[in-house]
């Protein structure tokens, strides 16, 4: 009786048990840049790293005395991302559209070209749509791809009607259709033209299509990176509750609200890239496209030669760089489109005035295309002029940037370039800009931007011009490079390191740069006393302390027992 109802009791239990509810489950977020130890009362011990996060079953979380850590701002719970139905939503809408075309297609006898639009249609439609709904910023990607289908327009339509109308495709394009008329020459003409417009599109679409196609990292990514790097270079902050107190409004400016940390597309408006396209397009059609008889495909693929039309060149050639400089880095913004479009026409101008000032021949061409990529040359030709003609030089020589970017270690044409976009135009501009903001709106890597403003800090206090040298002619800063200082920090460890080895060494080293005159102090000391209450030194002293890259541990609750 007995062993005949144990499996009845078994088969019973099967079910039951099938039926239980599936854990709950929260993810644990230490908010430190701290490694954190949690013991629990019954003697579990959980891990978690810097910033890290773990999914974690909630009766494991209700083993440990969260509410004190909690309380402390050490460590958050949060929900794990809710899975949503709004991709089956937009499928079944999309799947209802597709037979209402599909019936009325059949219905009014369609041809082939209705349907393969509509194939098309659909499948770019289909792909933003769940694009759109798994971002979660519906907005942003109706903009970009309305943004994109007008980049590809300007970019293709434009050269086109410029080809169509002034290179006499138009009338080559009616004779090939009249029966008997067309002639070897038409239908060679169409091809060439044809190869012509593929080519000023390609090209003039490269620059808008590179920023609709690079591969953007996750704005949660974006804040987690900057977390890690304002724990490093501010100490004021301990807790990424610090880090949404004092930065919360430039990350919420920057990447948007952070419950859409798992979107993509930052916040900003299209129009740069926009006009940019259109400035490009026409550039390439006033370079390119060339009227009358076509007489062969390679004469279709030479410039005008004219001082615009190679400025156009050098800034299309410096526009190139830029943006794959940025594509490559993932520091691809709006901004750099805007710069691009400036530049463009900035050189246009300069091309006119050489144009008008000098003589034409193969110097003004290669002279307007090293215009278009970097200006200054374009300045200092036209300087020169005017000192030949008896002008004053006062006035041209304000044109000029004293303390250019250039002039530190590790910035180039396209570095300076991006600092530009920002609002950063010189040494001193880098040296007393907002380097956090610097940090949020570009992809440099910190360690880079932190320093190139060590070196411009102590830039300025040698009082060097432009070639590096001070009033007096000698050049103070390859002085102190030759000795292994190049930044601020540098300056101060190096004095620091000099004072611990007695009076005699410190005044060697004090004896670096020669005093102004007789009885001056040294340049050095007062540098050094200049420098210890400038803007940004105790951060880049913070940052270059060595101390707080090394991983520390906080345990909880042995290290909070004594409190």
């Amino acid at each position: 009786m007995s062993s005949a109802a144990a499996p009845a009791a078994t088969a019973e239990t099967v079910p039951a048990q099938a039926e239980l509810p599936e854990p709950q489950r929260r993810i644990l977020v230490n908010l430190t840049n701290k490694r954190l130890e949690l013991t629990s009362p019954d003697g579990m011990t959980l891990v978690l790293p810097p910033l890290g996060r773990r999914l974690l079953k909630e009766a494991t979380l209700a083993r440990f005395d969260l509410d004190g850590i909690q309380g402390r701002s050490l460590v958050a719970i949060e929900d794990p991302p809710a899975e949503t139905g709004r991709e089956a939503a937009l499928l079944g809408v999309a799947f209802w559209a597709a037979v209402a075309v599909v019936v009325y297609g059949l219905g009014s006898g369609r041809g082939w070209g209705y349907w393969v639009g509509c194939a098309v249609g659909f499948t770019v439609l289909g792909f933003g749509a769940w694009r759109a709904a798994s971002s979660g910023t519906w907005t942003r990607w109706l903009a970009q791809s309305l943004g994109l289908l007008f980049v590809v327009g300007v970019g293709v339509l434009l050269p086109g009607a410029a080809i169509w109308f002034s290179g006499g495709v138009d009338a080559v394009w009616s004779s090939v259709r009249a029966p008997g008329e067309a002639t070897a020459g038409d239908v060679d003409t169409l091809v060439w033209r044809a190869l012509q417009v593929v080519f000023i599109a390609t090209a003039s679409l490269v620059p808008g299509l590179l920023y609709f196609l690079f591969d953007r990292a996750r704005l949660g990514t974006l804040r987690d990176r900057f977390a890690r790097q304002i724990f490093r270079f501010d100490g004021s902050v301990t807790t990424c509750s610090d880090i949404d107190a004092k930065y919360g409004t430039l990350l919420e400016e920057a990447y948007g609200p952070a419950d859409r940390a798992t979107g993509r597309l930052q916040p900003g408006t299209l129009w740069p890239v926009l006009v940019s396209t259109v400035v490009i397009a026409f550039g390439w059609v006033l370079t390119m496209v060339s009227t009358g008889d076509v007489t062969s495909l390679d004469a279709l693929f030479y410039p005008s030669y004219t001082p615009v039309a190679f400025a156009f060149l050098g800034a299309y050639f410096f526009a190139l760089h830029a943006i794959l400089r940025g594509y490559v880095r993932g520091d691809l913004r709006p901004k750099t489109y805007s710069y691009i479009t400036v530049r463009v026409l900035s050189v246009i101008v300069l091309a006119w005035i050489l144009e008008a000032l000098l003589e034409d021949g193969k110097e003004v061409l290669a002279l307007a295309f090293l215009t278009g990529i970097v200006p200054d040359t374009a300045l200092y030709r036209i300087r020169e002029f005017v000192r030949a003609a008896g002008g004053s030089r006062r006035g041209m020589n304000s044109l000029f940037e004293p303390l250019p970017l250039t002039n530190l270690d590790g910035i180039d044409l396209y570095d300076r370039a991006r600092l530009e976009t920002e609002g950063v135009t010189n040494i001193e501009a880098l040296a007393h800009h907002d380097l956090v903001d610097l940090m949020i709106q570009t992809r440099i890597p910190v360690a880079r931007l932190v320093d190139w403003t060590d070196q411009a800090i102590l830039y300025l206090h040698l009082g060097v011009d432009a070639a590096g040298r001070d009033t007096k002619g000698r050049s103070a800063l390859e002085t102190l490079r030759r000795h292994g200082i190049r930044t601020a920090t540098d300056l101060e460890r190096a004095h620091a390191a000099a004072a611990r080895r007695g009076g005699d060494a410190e005044a060697e080293f004090l004896d670096l740069l020669v005093p102004e005159g007789d009885g001056e102090p040294p340049r050095l000391r007062v540098i050094l006393d200049t420098m210890k209450d400038d803007e940004w030194m105790d951060a880049l002293r913070y940052w270059r302390d060595p101390t707080h890259v090394d991983e520390q541990t906080i345990r909880y609750p042995q290290d909070f027992a004594a409190a």
